[in-house]
């Protein structure tokens, strides 16, 4: 027995079906005919194949006979002439058959046979969320990530382990160059034209860039012309600064750069691999970038996103509600999600988004707030730049204040009054009348 070679084999989403070919090439001998393979290939599945994402198909029979296909040599350089839409072969042949494979499994093959991997046709990417914090949360919304065209996986860490430590945890789950977001920025970074940034520029890790009037609270990045970074400066002095540009929280690295990261410990990149990488002199390089950038680490930042991506303040409201009553008085900006309903003499004075199925009462009045699904307001209350979760219920003439945050499932009993920046953990009840501020 005698081992050639071996690949690692991706198939891209959208990527065209690969040509016909067999790993045989002594047709003129007279093993040609044998009933048993003399030369085998293996195949083994990392992920499940097929016919959409790209499984393997085989013509049948073509290991005992010579067939059309086999005049074509699949592995030489004429298979870059060939136009995949219209050559022989690509093309769905007489016989064939899918072969579609689970994960894990192990697919030996005469080398004879002619085998060609399918077109995957889906859209689906790989992710992984590595958690430590309220994981079941994460994992029951976003589940396999199917519905998001994503192959969606999670690794769970008994302690935090920072942002390179999270990373280096899943390293043997990589085989290449990957891309690091930081989950609590919400941007709409070019990351194609990062990823050619990258390539173009040879770099072993590029960091995305945001500019900044005040980078004193931030870290800032100090580089040449061609985006080479020379050093990070962390919350320079106001007035200090080398540069108004800050790191935004996404990364594109090689792989490569996780051998120096230690393995089950707390590490992170911004203080601890990427200045590893300069000391060393790999090249890291920034990514100029001025695509809208926030940091949704904190209540305020949140609301001013929802804000932001709201239409202009031009007095007009945007909805898709059937059950707004005629003498409801809404101004903008307003996003209703469907199924919302808005009582008699109620006032929504934007910037407010309602989520699917929230429901308003007479006389209610909702000004600057962002309401999740389901969420119930009873008659006479007044909501004023608050957050409620999914599911919250608001009784009559209850006050919900500026800054307080209402978890997911939270009932609160008629007459209270929820002030100066209170935060409900999820699914808490408050009696009728219990809270009250003078």
């Amino acid at each position: 027995v005698r081992y050639l070679s071996g690949f690692i084999i991706s198939r891209e989403p959208r990527t065209r079906a690969a040509y016909w070919h067999q790993d045989w090439m002594y047709w003129d001998e007279p093993e040609s005919a044998d009933p048993l393979p003399v030369k085998v290939f293996l195949m083994y599945y990392l992920v499940d194949t097929s016919p959409a994402n790209g499984c393997l198909r085989v013509i049948r029979g073509s290991h005992r006979r010579r067939h059309p296909q086999h005049e074509y040599e699949g592995h030489g350089t004429d298979i870059r002439y060939e136009d995949p839409d219209t050559s022989v072969k690509y093309a769905d042949a007489a016989g064939q058959i899918d072969v579609p494979i689970k994960a894990g499994d192990l697919l030996i093959g005469d080398s004879r046979v002619l085998h060609a991997p399918r077109a995957n046709g889906t859209d689906r990417r790989r992710m992984v969320l590595t958690m430590w914090y309220l994981p079941d949360v994460i994992r029951s919304h976003f589940g396999n990530g199917e519905g998001l065209g994503l192959r969606l996986s999670y690794t769970l860490e008994e302690t935090p382990l920072g942002t390179a430590g999270a990373v280096k945890n899943v390293e043997d789950e990589l085989d290449g160059a990957f891309l690091v977001l930081n989950g609590d920025i919400f941007t709409d970074l070019d990351l194609s034209a990062m990823a050619r940034f990258h390539r173009e520029s040879g770099a072993m890790v590029t960091i995305a860039l945001t500019q900044v009037e005040d980078p004193s609270a931030f870290g800032v990045v100090d580089m040449d012309e061609t985006g080479r970074v020379s050093r990070f400066v962390e919350k320079p002095p106001p007035g200090e600064a080398p540069s108004n540009w800050i790191n935004a929280g996404t990364y594109l690295v090689e792989r490569e750069a996780l051998a120096h990261a230690p393995r089950g410990e707390h590490y992170m990149f911004e203080r601890g691999l990427f200045p590893k990488l300069l000391e060393m002199g790999a090249p890291v390089y920034g990514f100029r970038s001025d695509s809208y950038w926030a940091d949704l680490g904190t209540p305020a930042s949140y609301a001013r996103v929802h804000r932001d991506m709201l239409p202009s303040a031009d007095g007009t409201a945007e909805h898709d509600a059937t059950g707004v009553h005629s003498s409801a008085r809404l101004s903008g900006p307003v996003l209703l999600g469907r199924g919302c309903s808005i009582g008699p003499d109620a006032t929504v004075q934007g910037p407010v988004v309602m989520g699917a199925g929230c429901r308003v009462g007479e006389g209610a009045v909702i000004r600057d707030a962002i309401l999740w699904r389901d969420v119930e307001v009873g008659r006479g209350a007044e909501l004023d730049a608050c957050i409620l979760g999914d599911g919250v219920s608001v009784g009559d003439g209850v006050m919900v204040g500026a800054g307080c945050i209402i978890g997911d499932g939270v009932s609160i009993g008629s007459g209270n009054r929820m002030e100066r920046g209170m935060v409900l953990w999820p699914g808490v009840s408050i009696q009728p009348e219990a809270v009250s501020f003078r």
